[in-house]
Formats: structure tokens, C-alpha cells, sequence
């Protein structure tokens, strides 16, 4: 292995208490902090450290423009998928190339991620690209599933229930088809906003409204809960978690 090293962080949903006491020791001591962002500006990941973060130490903003765009549209051609992965996995391979300079001159880069690193994380197109060559360690972080559950007071799953995660960007009869199998288990679904007013139909079709809620920006100040059964809100922020309750 070369001599720089890569530390993935999870650095938890919002809250920055919630990052974990090994997640701040390997922050403190790395000499690189990145951060995937949209457009080269602080992003929410560095927000959450902003506090614990060390003179001289220096800041790597990763450009990845389609890090929000990954949903698969309704009757999307084969052709449209293709470019649009390509065009992702060229943002990742320049972004990746910024890190890879930083590990060749021996330095520790800590790449924050938002909840932990290997769930649905940007970190994992990072760590395909770099695990093998470099040395590369893994923090786990608070997943806002986790988060979410913990603020609404409401267990995930118990004894012998399972529990489904879904993505929200799923097309929206792929949705409906997965909570149509979902029974009496729990589940949650990342990103809702995306197709919202879809995903909340099916909910009302399936008999599923009176166990569903929705957490927006969980952890934060701006933090905001509705219970379906009572109120549907039009839209939802991109920070948002739709946990529907095991029965």
C-alpha cells in the first residue's frame, strides 16, 4: 500500500453530537478534510464538523454535479440510463483523481458522508475506486434511519419482523409494487421527495397512510414532523425520511 491513507467518516445525520468519538479522533488528525458538494461551495457534511475542525488543516471540496440526480425515470430508454451513468462516473473519476494527488504526497484525507459511509453513500464510489491501491479505513457513522426512529420514538423492527429500506428514487411503480409486498413489517424510504406526490398515493391505495410519517431534516433545528394520517404536506425537502411503522 502507498503511504497516503483515505479515513471515510460518517459523520451522522445532522446533529454533531452525533458523530461518533472515533469519527472525530480520526477527523482532528488528518491533514485533508473532502467533502462531496455540488458546486465547489461548503457542503452539509462539512457543516456538521464545522465546529470540530483544526487550524491548518486543509479543505478539499469533490465536484460531483449528479450526486442528487441518480433517479431512473418512468419509461427511461436504455440509451438515457447509459449516458446518464457514464456522465456520473466521469464526475467521480475527476473528483477521484483530487484525492488520489493528496494520497501520493503521503497525506491522511478524511471524506466525510453524510449518515455512515457504506449506506447509500457517496464514499462508496470513492472507496471502488481507491480501496486496494491506497490504504483506506472505514468510520460507520448514524444512519438517518436510525435518527429518524430515535426522534419519532418508534422501533424499526422487532423479534422476528423484518424491515425493508427502499430508495425514493425508484420509479414510482417500482414503489408501489414494494410497499404493496410490505405486509405488517416496517420500512422507510430515503429520499421521498423525489416522487411525492406518487409515493403518497400508492400510501393511500395500500391502506398504508395511518402507519406512515415523515421526518424532515431529523436532528436539526429546522427539524419538522407530520404524520400522514392528520396531514399531508404537498412536498418534501431532499433531507427527509417517510418511516411507515410494523403493525
Amino acid at each position: 500500500m502507498s503511504g497516503g491513507k483515505l479515513i471515510g467518516i460518517g459523520v451522522g445525520p445532522g446533529d454533531p453530537e452525533l458523530l461518533t468519538l472515533k469519527g472525530l479522533a480520526r477527523l482532528r488528525e488528518s491533514q485533508v478534510i473532502a467533502y462531496p458538494t455540488l458546486d465547489s461551495r461548503p457542503a452539509f457534511t462539512r457543516r456538521i464538523v464545522a465546529t470540530y475542525l483544526q487550524e491548518g488543516q486543509e479543505e478539499l471540496p469533490l465536484v460531483v454535479p449528479l450526486l442528487r440526480a441518480e433517479t431512473i425515470a418512468e419509461g427511461e430508454s436504455a440509451s438515457a440510463q447509459a449516458q446518464r451513468h457514464q456522465a456520473r462516473s466521469q464526475a467521480y473519476d475527476s473528483a477521484t483523481e483530487l484525492l488520489r494527488t493528496k494520497l501520493q504526497q503521503g497525506l491522511q484525507v478524511a471524506l466525510l458522508c453524510e449518515g455512515d459511509p457504506l449506506f447509500y453513500g457517496s464514499f462508496i464510489y470513492f472507496h471502488e475506486r481507491l480501496a486496494g491501491t491506497w490504504q483506506v479505513e472505514i468510520v460507520p457513522g448514524v444512519s438517518s434511519i436510525m435518527a429518524t426512529a430515535a426522534r419519532l420514538g418508534s422501533p424499526l423492527a422487532c423479534g422476528d419482523a423484518a424491515f425493508l429500506v427502499l430508495p425514493g428514487t425508484l420509479a414510482p411503480s417500482e414503489l408501489h409494487l414494494a410497499l404493496g409486498r410490505l405486509k405488517g413489517n416496517g420500512c422507510a424510504v430515503l429520499k421521498p421527495n423525489r416522487h411525492w406526490t406518487q409515493l403518497t398515493t400508492s400510501l393511500r391505495t395500500l391502506g398504508l397512510l395511518p402507519r406512515a410519517r415523515v421526518v424532515c431534516h431529523a436532528t436539526l433545528e429546522e427539524e419538522r414532523v407530520f404524520i400522514l394520517a392528520e396531514e399531508v404536506p404537498e412536498a418534501v425537502p431532499y433531507f427527509s425520511i417517510l418511516l411507515i411503522d410494523a403493525e
